[in-house]
């Protein structure tokens, strides 16, 4: 038979006991961890002057650090708006184009060509004496509000 290796079992009274580290409250309701003195009662050679000096220097630089990441977001948030302001010019130069190219074309193509909407050459007829006709048709059925 395979004997079974276990630790034995410490005894409830015994000095080796180890008490689990929890955080708990002491009289003043600061956390601390179980097992640990009061921060008045421990000697840990830290003159309290100093301890504080470097509480307030971390917060500072914490301050510093949300900064300097603030400033990058702001920066990045320009940006973002200098490209947004491009893009809506480049837009509008579009639009334009786009509008002056149907006048263009609706310029070269005869009235009588375009009647109420209708396509000149429907699908199977033979093609009109120009393209024109045809490709304004089609531009105003995608794009009936930019024409």
């Amino acid at each position: 038979m395979e004997t079974v290796r276990k630790r034995p079992l410490a005894d409830a009274d015994s000095s080796q006991s180890i008490a689990k580290k929890r955080i708990i409250a002491d009289e003043n309701d600061t956390p601390r961890a179980n097992g640990t003195p009061p921060a008045e009662e421990r000697d840990d050679g830290i003159d309290p002057a100093k301890l504080e000096s470097f509480r307030k220097q971390a917060i500072f630089r914490r301050m510093k650090a949300h900064e300097r990441e603030s400033d990058r977001n702001r920066a990045q948030l320009e940006q973002l708006r200098e490209r947004n302001r491009n893009t809506e010019e480049g837009l509008k130069a579009l639009v334009a184009c786009w509008s002056q190219l149907i006048n263009t074309i609706r310029s070269l193509v005869p009235s009588e060509s375009v009647v109420n909407g209708q396509d000149p050459n429907p699908p199977g007829a033979p093609l009109a004496s120009s393209n024109c006709a045809r490709i304004s048709y089609n531009v105003t059925l995608f794009f009936p509000s930019r024409v």
